[in-house]
């Protein structure tokens, strides 16, 4: 805590600029590893992002290992506007939270427009390895061990839904849209989107207590670890108490890839999503100290899957919509948006009533 106090106050007025980020970077990184100072270090840039700027540091003498195992220092600059999205007090709170019970990289420290944290080691899943059997086990037992191991502080909100206050928030800054195409049949402005949430909140109500949720489980934020054949969770920015499901049914349209190589045609069937779920409940109920599911828990849980797979489209449509008027990150928000809320309209039915 002392160290991180002393960081925080050498970094916290500094700032990175996209014209001078590594610059700017490696005299925060001064700052954080001292002991890097008489060592050759090299910048890496990831690319996954699509709401900030991600990049890295690392020793020189580890260029012939491969990225997944180098000892990255990263850097986050968050992108223009983001703000109006993400809420970046909170979003520090979580990840020294997360650090404590393990589940999260140390934090080095925040600058005025950034964080600097430790590197997960591993791959991000793919289109392939996310439909790996072995591997869809590790991660749902992984979501079980998020929901179990965070607890509510006091004042906390655990009573409403993190995604559904989200969309409130967002479409505060969206009263401005009065024609968005989805398909040829389809356009909606912002009244009829404030309708579509308020009906939402109706329909995908789940009658157990919330629980803290990453709420961003897309592939490129799930890494496996192929030594340790463990994955983990990266990118706390939504963390916060929602439904348990929503994790998994996010997680499932995201299967599915994002931006212009999205393909719902290989959205999982029945059997695969019920396989996860039993093996998210098994886990789940075992840390909790109870009896192993019934199949009539597993189905339960499947339906509220589909309730929240439909939430999510949702969330990300109303996201990128907002994105697209405030990001200068090179990415079409705004089609993006049309195919998430062209996906929900196409199976609002079909999710709001699995058998």
């Amino acid at each position: 805590i002392l160290l991180l106090n002393s960081v925080l106050m050498a970094a916290g007025d500094a700032r990175v600029e996209v014209s001078s980020m590594e610059r700017d970077a490696r005299e925060i990184l001064a700052a954080v590893k001292p002991e890097w100072s008489s060592i050759d270090v090299s910048m890496k840039t990831f690319d996954d992002g699509i709401t900030n700027k991600v990049f890295g540091f690392f020793p020189s003498s580890q260029a012939d290992l491969p990225v997944s195992q180098r000892d990255f220092v990263m850097f986050r600059v968050f992108g223009e506007g983001s703000e109006k999205i993400i809420d970046r007090e909170n979003e520090y709170k979580t990840m020294i939270r997360l650090h404590q019970v393990g589940l999260g990289p140390e934090v080095y420290c925040r600058f005025q427009n950034g964080l600097v944290y430790g590197f997960i080691k591993g791959d991000p899943l793919t289109a392939d390895s996310c439909r790996d059997e072995n591997i869809q086990q590790l991660v749902a037992a992984h979501f079980a061990q998020w929901h179990f191991s965070i607890k509510a502080l006091p004042g906390e909100n655990t009573t409403e839904p993190l995604p559904l206050r989200k969309i409130a928030s967002w479409l505060q800054h969206l009263t401005d849209i009065d024609r968005f195409k989805i398909t040829s049949d389809l356009v909606v402005n912002h009244s009829f989107l404030e309708k579509e949430l308020e009906s939402l909140r109706t329909n995908t109500v789940i009658d157990e207590p919330l629980v803290f949720s990453h709420n961003d489980t897309l592939l490129a934020n799930i890494i496996h670890d192929e030594k340790t054949q463990s994955v983990r969770l990266i990118d706390f920015e939504y963390g916060g108490f929602s439904n348990r499901a929503f994790d998994i049914g996010n997680h499932f349209d995201e299967m599915c890839g994002i931006g212009d190589t999205t393909d719902f045609s290989v959205f999982p069937q029945r059997d695969e999503q019920i396989r996860f779920i039993r093996k998210y409940l098994e886990a789940f109920n075992v840390l909790a100290g109870i009896s192993p599911p019934s199949e009539e828990d597993v189905v339960k849980m499947y339906r509220d899957v589909g309730k929240m797979c439909l939430l999510s489209h949702f969330f990300w449509g109303v996201w990128s919509l907002l994105q697209s008027k405030i990001s200068k990150i090179d990415f079409d928000y705004t089609e993006y948006a049309r195919i998430k809320l062209e996906e929900y309209f196409k199976r609002k039915h079909e999710f709001l009533n699995l058998e």
